[in-house]
């Protein structure tokens, strides 16, 4: 249950990150990486999920993720993310049964971790977004070529946060366009926005259909992690 959630304070690459934390202390460290613009509640089901079977899961705010500090130098790229999550396996006391598991962002910086040091990890999961190595390697095989100017145009956010100062220096407007969207969006579905009556709106009965996408996710993290 998300009422269940502890938050600690860790000390680990220079930076004070705020965490969350379900599980046994002394089970095996499962440590959950959120993607961009989320936080560590993107974690919040599938914390509780994890930690009634024995694992002991961290999710921390990433760098510049308030309450957790901003970088120092600046630096939140993803080599950045992927150092952080190998300084808080140490910091957290994780062992050989430690398992990472990113989501968005956070999977690639996942998978960073998987290329440098993959044996802090007994498993590896990225969320959402498949490793860089077969993602490339399927789009420029003749089968996926179709598909490469297609996705080029849906990832192009990714190398560009990657330019330091460009992407600063563009927040402004991104802020204000995400903030137009989401609006319209709320307009579109008869949210608050659109007269206040959002909360109105009929709400799906209680019951297995509700369940299956949460459901879904949470089984295929535990199947990865348990390599079967």
């Amino acid at each position: 249950m998300v009422e269940q959630v502890e938050q600690v304070r860790v000390e680990a690459d220079g930076l004070t990150f705020a965490t969350l934390r379900w599980g046994p202390a002394e089970g095996p460290l499962a440590l959950c990486l959120h993607g961009y613009p989320d936080t560590a509640w993107t974690f919040r089901r599938l914390g509780p999920y994890l930690a009634e079977r024995g694992w002991r899961v961290v999710a921390p705010f990433s760098r510049g993720y308030a309450p957790t500090d901003l970088a120092p130098d600046d630096c939140y790229q993803v080599g950045a993310l992927a150092h952080d999550a190998i300084a808080l396996h140490e910091a957290l006391g994780g062992d050989e049964r430690a398992v990472l598991i990113g989501h968005d962002w956070g999977g690639l910086a996942a998978t960073t971790v998987a290329a440098y040091r993959p044996e802090l990890f007994a498993r590896i999961v990225s969320l959402a977004v498949a490793p860089t190595s077969g993602f490339l390697g399927a789009l420029l095989s003749p089968a996926g070529a179709g598909q490469l100017p297609a996705q080029l145009r849906r990832s192009w956010y990714i190398g560009f946060q990657q330019l330091s100062g460009v992407s600063e220096r563009r927040l402004p407007s991104v802020i204000g366009a995400t903030v137009v969207g989401l609006v319209a969006g709320l307009r579109r579905l008869g949210g608050p926005s659109a007269g206040g009556r959002g909360d109105e709106r009929p709400r799906p009965a209680p019951g297995r259909a509700a369940l299956v996408p949460r459901s879904a996710a949470a089984l295929a993290v535990v199947t990865a992690i348990h390599g079967r």
